[in-house]
């Protein structure tokens, strides 16, 4: 089954301290590819909807990019809806630039 490669609008953190789901709606995705943008000055916390500088899965620093196979993290054919991720960060509007591989259908 083919895949197609998309991105989410640059998102850009309002308030520093509160996180901020990556969609509104639901997105499902084989694999997420995160970027902090080059102009950051501070750090973006990854995680679930409790994602903070103390709780996050990861953190990524200005330029820093991390892609993540959902199949190969759960031994299967699986994929995450971006809705249920989260992004908050160090300084207030810093961005992070989100994309995905979808199935076609």
């Amino acid at each position: 089954m083919a895949s197609i490669l998309k991105q989410l609008a640059s998102l850009n953190l309002t308030a520093a301290g509160t996180a901020q789901a990556l969609s509104a709606t639901p997105i499902l995705a084989q694999v997420v590819i995160l970027n902090a943008k080059t102009g950051n000055t501070g750090l973006i916390y990854v995680g679930d909807s409790d994602v903070s500088a103390t709780e996050a899965a990861f953190s990524l620093a200005a330029g820093e990019t991390v892609i993540i196979p959902m199949a190969e993290m759960s031994g299967g054919n699986t994929d995450t809806d971006l809705k249920d991720w989260y992004f908050d960060g160090s300084t207030t509007n810093d961005d992070l630039l989100v994309g995905y591989l979808q199935r076609s259908n």
